[in-house]
Order: C-alpha cells, then sequence, then structure tokens
C-alpha cells in the first residue's frame, strides 16, 4: 500500500479474505476495510455533479447464480415494482441465468456484464462506469464475501446512492462494511451477527422475510 501497488494490495486482501471465509472465525477485518476505503478515494473520481435517478436501480451480482441465493427473488421484486433495473454480474453467468435473464426483460431492465479475468483496477472502473453512465438513485450490494472490486467501487458511492447490502453470508467473514447504507437480514443470527460481530449500526440493519422465486 505504501508503494501504492494497488494491484497487489487488492490481491493481497481478496486472498486474505478467501482465507478467512474459509476458516470462519472472525466476521470483519477494520484493517483491511480501511485500506479499501483509501484504494477507493485514490482510484475513484467522481463527477462534480452526479444526479442519481430515483427510478433507476442497479443490482449489483457477484455470485451470477440464476435460482441460488436471493438475486431472482429481488430482481423480479424490482422490475413488478416498476423501476428501471440494471443487473450488473459477471461475465461467465451470461448462459446460465435463464430466468433472471427473463425478469429483466420483462421489466425492459438491462443485463450488464464485468469480467472477472482482468486486472482488478480494470475490474473497479467497469463497475464504477456502470454508475457514471446510469446514474443509479439506489443499488444493491450482493456478493460473495471476498469481493474487494465491488467494495471499492460502493464504498465511494456514500451519501450520493442508497447503497443496500443483501446478506447472504450472513454467518462467516465478508468484506464491505462500509459499502452500504442499509442491510438486509433474513435470519435473526444474521442481524445479531451484523449488530455483534461486524459493528454495524443497529439503525443501518432491516430484517428482511425475502418472497422465494416461484419457477413457473
Amino acid at each position: 500500500m505504501k508503494s501504492s501497488d494497488y494491484e497487489k494490495v487488492l490481491a493481497a486482501i481478496t486472498a486474505y479474505c478467501n482465507i478467512q471465509y474459509s476458516i470462519n472465525q472472525i466476521y470483519t477485518d477494520k484493517k483491511s476495510e480501511e485500506i479499501l476505503l483509501e484504494i477507493s478515494r485514490q482510484l475513484i473520481r467522481l463527477p462534480d455533479e452526479y444526479m442519481p435517478d430515483t427510478k433507476v436501480v442497479l443490482f449489483y451480482d457477484g455470485f451470477g447464480l440464476d435460482l441460488r441465493g436471493w438475486a431472482a427473488s429481488f430482481v423480479k421484486g424490482i422490475t413488478d415494482a416498476g423501476f428501471m433495473l440494471i443487473y450488473l454480474t459477471c461475465k461467465s453467468a451470461d448462459e446460465t441465468i435463464p430466468h433472471i435473464k427473463k425478469e429483466v426483460k420483462a421489466g425492459n431492465g438491462e443485463i450488464v456484464f464485468f469480467d472477472t479475468k482482468i486486472s482488478y483496477k480494470k475490474w473497479i472502473k467497469d463497475i464504477d462506469g456502470v454508475f457514471k453512465k446510469y446514474h443509479p438513485g439506489t443499488a444493491f450490494f450482493y456478493t460473495n464475501p471476498f469481493d474487494t472490486c465491488a467494495a471499492v467501487v460502493f464504498d465511494a458511492y456514500k451519501d450520493i446512492v442508497k447503497r443496500i447490502q443483501i446478506d447472504l453470508t450472513d454467518h462467516a467473514f465478508w468484506i464491505g462494511t462500509n459499502a452500504f447504507d442499509y442491510i438486509t437480514e433474513s435470519r435473526q443470527v444474521g442481524a445479531s451477527n451484523a449488530l455483534y460481530h461486524r459493528g454495524i449500526d443497529k439503525g443501518k440493519i432491516r430484517k428482511m422475510d425475502c418472497c422465494l422465486y416461484i419457477n413457473t
């Protein structure tokens, strides 16, 4: 970090987070979070006038899984509510998310892909470019426990975009405690871990029982 080699720093923190998730002994790491905040300040250049469009919702999905987890349920809910949805996920999911594609198309939304097999800095630039192109008023943060790139971008949009974390990994370590304004928990244990083990302010926690997506 002292030499500003952000590519190597992001690779190291990503590996570290992956290990912490695997051994499952702690829930968060403040030093890593502080470093990502600093990288965010160095790499993200916010436009002078960012006008959030309250009708546009960005859903960042770092998993790219069709019917596993909450993605399909949220995508359908957002489009059914009449919002313009920008669904952003990994390029490798292009041929494996037919139900999500159907729901996005039904809501006249757009699907944007990013490539995870490139440099971390390019990955960050691509995510940030979606924010700058579509100006979402709300952005959902839904990803794996070691997604440092998305955390860096979401960190940058504090007080500009309403950022909502969907906590799928409520039982174990993940990075990104500065990347949201609100966090949705579907289990009591998740809310407890958020409050007592991740140090998240109680006012940010929302208990939310999601409706299961019905594959008709």
